[in-house]
């Protein structure tokens, strides 16, 4: 190979190299130990930045620390603290937005503790060097503050926001949320673009449903496609028969197609105090009653495929019902009926399974109707007893309570002070 040849496939490879070193690395390296990777600018700490003896030659500077926004604005009071070998230090940013201390020269981090930074900012500097001539270090700190820009869109918190925008002009969004939603913005002249599509307004509004992914924030933009300033409301509506949005029963039954990937959700009001009994005959009924009760608690019964759950209600509680499917190979047809009992002599809950499972509220008890000859069993460790035919049944002195149903109406009491889910088998 001649000389020229070999200059040239030696430039040429070194082009290759450098090319490739522009690109995101997969192992980071820092050299200068600043806590950055000298390839990529990520943070990182690779162990080495200290000496193994600090105090072999140990030189101090005053150091000044200037406390500043990526725009170069300063900022007063915020709390950090430097480390290094010689210990750490906590310092506080003064009015003009600095703090002197003095430092050993050597390599330090940089840390701020929670709150200690204005909201919506994030740190930029992570460490530095202490050396011979450093008199002065800047803490950058970036202000990600919405504008509405595409870099710092405007989040959206609620269900509807005022918005105002001049002619021609766009602003962009943040959906923080997982679920489905229509963005509905009431104007005519309003352009809605997301994905690299825009979407305009029909009968007075525009409309995009979204389906946020996992792990991906949902930025879009709203324009004013004319030339007048115009005020609209921008909306966050959720689909019917989504958790959010549960379609209202109004009848006491219902039937919906349904997959195993989905479910469809409905709100029924109690009508009186008792137990809410639910039934489906469907195959692959996949089925759960759910309220709601102080401090956010869940109180939950599901079919789980079986033909009837069981629910105790007060008048007025608001339960969830959701409806999906089980072991479905597709889309199939699920029917649901409820039924409200009081749970007394002259009203007892009927038992529909040879299983059941309810939860009972503390001191209570609830009058079922159950098949005479059948042998009732409950396995519980809470305190819990079973009325039936004169006689008080009790775990008082082991687990299991078993009783032979010599007539249909029984009596289950719930004797702790506290919501107790009790199963309870029919042999």
């Amino acid at each position: 190979m001649n000389l020229k040849r070999f200059l040239t496939l030696l430039l040429a490879l070194t082009l290759v190299l450098s090319l490739a070193s522009c690109k995101k690395c997969k192992d980071h390296v820092d050299a200068d130990d600043d806590y950055l990777c000298d390839n990529c600018g990520e943070h990182y700490d690779d162990g080495d930045e200290q000496p193994d003896d600090p105090n072999a030659g140990v030189v101090e500077k005053d150091v000044t620390f200037t406390v500043k926004l990526d725009n170069g604005e300063t900022l007063s009071n915020v709390s950090f603290t430097v480390s290094g070998k010689a210990g750490s230090f906590e310092l506080v940013s003064g009015s003009d937005g600095t703090v002197k201390q003095t430092l050993a020269v050597g390599t330090y981090s940089v840390s701020f503790s929670d709150g200690s930074l204005p909201e919506f900012c994030t740190p930029d500097t992570f460490g530095f060097k202490v050396e011979e001539g450093t008199a002065s270090v800047d803490i950058v700190i970036i202000d990600n503050t919405p504008d509405g820009s595409v870099e710092k869109p405007f989040f959206i918190s609620e269900n509807e926001t005022s918005i105002t925008l001049a002619p021609g002009q766009e602003l962009f969004y943040n959906y923080r949320g997982s679920s489905p939603k229509y963005i509905i913005v009431n104007n005519e002249g309003a352009v809605i673009n997301f994905g690299g599509e825009s979407y305009e307004a029909e009968n007075g509004a525009v409309t995009l449903f979204v389906v946020p992914e996992i792990g991906k924030a949902t930025v879009f933009s709203v324009e004013n496609n004319t030339d007048a300033e115009f005020t609209a409301t921008l909306s966050l509506v959720a689909p019917l028969g989504s958790s959010e949005n549960p379609i209202e029963l109004t009848e006491s039954s219902a039937t919906v197609s349904v997959s195993e990937e989905e479910t469809v959700y409905y709100k029924w009001v109690a009508d009186k105090d008792g137990v809410i009994v639910l039934t489906s005959q469907s195959e692959h009924n996949s089925i759960s009653l759910t309220k709601v009760l102080e401090n956010d608690v869940l109180v939950i019964s599901q079919t789980g495929g079986r033909s009837a759950a069981y629910l105790v209600v007060s008048a007025g509680d608001e339960i969830t019902v959701g409806v999906s499917a089980l072991n479905a190979p597709e889309k199939v047809e699920i029917g649901f009926a409820l039924a409200t009992y009081a749970g007394t002599n002259n009203d007892p809950v009927p038992v529909l399974m040879d299983e059941i499972d309810i939860s009972l509220a503390p001191d209570s008890e609830i009058v079922f109707s159950g098949e005479t000859g059948k042998t009732l069993r409950i396995t519980d460790d809470n305190m819990v007893a079973v009325w039936h035919d004169t006689i008080t049944y009790t775990n008082e002195e082991g687990n299991d309570i078993v009783v032979e149903l010599l007539k249909p109406i029984f009596i289950l009491e719930n004797r702790e002070e506290h919501i107790n889910g009790v199963t309870v088998t029919f042999e």
